[in-house]
């Protein structure tokens, strides 16, 4: 029986698989796979009548199953592989001793912190860290400047700083104040520090101060609206987490108030992320205590 030849005249050699198309050359292949847009692969799944059914169709639906056999079992060791990695990054929870450390000091001090799997943005922005020297939480604070669109994050904030000590360091040029110690009596029976208390702007080489210096006084050129209005006036919000999209509510925090009593019995996804406003936008976080009631509606 005579071979079909090729399209291009010469004695075919191959054929498809996918739509069975004779060729001799490897350019005839490509040829034929640009005009007709073929794959060049078997349909393994393709119906076939029982009156065609052979030995080769009973091979290729056992490739077929073997097939997908191989594909599962290596998705199992897969996952048992990323499992046991996640362990030996700090057990079956997939928590790093630091991490496992912090969720547990955040629990015990009432905060509803909940940490992304590894490998998240926010999981890979976080700072947040416990000082076991200091028996204290150092927060990762993220600010949130609505009117001038601007992010600023603070890497380590000791919890027993208060909001205006903050917001005063962020926006006062000439603003210098010692990070607070956290005390037994701020922490409600956690171990007081003898270490003496650290500066909130820790002292470097005069070259990286200068530098330090330069960008924060750019930063409080562009926050320059809410400098006018001044630390004390203002009003910080925090998201209140588990809400619909379209429906936020916030929480407003008092100034005068530490981190650690702020966040208590408030849940937190990673680290806090505050909004600042001024008085005349504060309509724009319409507070939790604020929204309907069931019984009401």
């Amino acid at each position: 029986m005579a071979r079909e030849p090729c399209a291009c005249g010469a004695e075919a050699k191959y054929r498809c698989p996918a739509c069975q198309t004779p060729s001799c050359s490897l350019p005839c292949v490509k040829k034929h796979k640009a005009e007709r847009q073929c794959s060049g692969q078997r349909d393994d799944s393709a119906f076939c009548d029982i009156r065609s059914f052979d030995d080769r169709v009973l091979l290729r639906d056992y490739q077929l199953l073997e097939g997908i056999s191989r594909t599962i079992d290596a998705s199992e060791r897969g996952r048992e592989q990323l499992v046991a990695k996640q362990g030996a990054r700090g057990g079956t929870d997939g928590l790093s001793p630091a991490r496992r450390e912090l969720l547990r000091q955040a629990q015990w001090r009432g905060v509803g912190l909940e940490l992304l799997p590894h490998g998240m943005q926010r999981q890979r922005e976080n700072t947040s860290r416990y000082d076991h020297r200091r028996k204290r939480l150092a927060w990762r604070v993220e600010f949130h400047f609505a009117q001038v669109a601007i992010r600023h994050a603070c890497a380590q904030v000791s919890e027993g700083c208060t909001l205006l000590t903050l917001l005063r360091s962020l926006l006062e040029p000439d603003f210098v104040d010692l990070e607070p110690v956290v005390s037994s009596e701020a922490l409600d029976g956690a171990p007081s520090s003898s270490e003496p208390p650290a500066r909130l702007f820790p002292a470097t080489s005069n070259a990286a101060q200068r530098k330090s210096d330069g960008r924060r006084a750019l930063l409080q050129h562009k926050l320059r609206r809410y400098t006018r209005v001044g630390a004390a006036g203002l009003m910080v919000f925090l998201r209140a987490e588990g809400r619909c999209a379209n429906d936020p509510r916030f929480y407003l925090l008092t100034l005068h108030e530490s981190l650690s009593t702020l966040l208590a019995g408030k849940r937190v996804i990673e680290f806090p992320t505050l909004h600042v406003a001024t008085p005349d936008e504060a309509h724009s976080y319409p507070l939790l205590e604020a929204a309907p009631s069931a019984s009401n509606q």
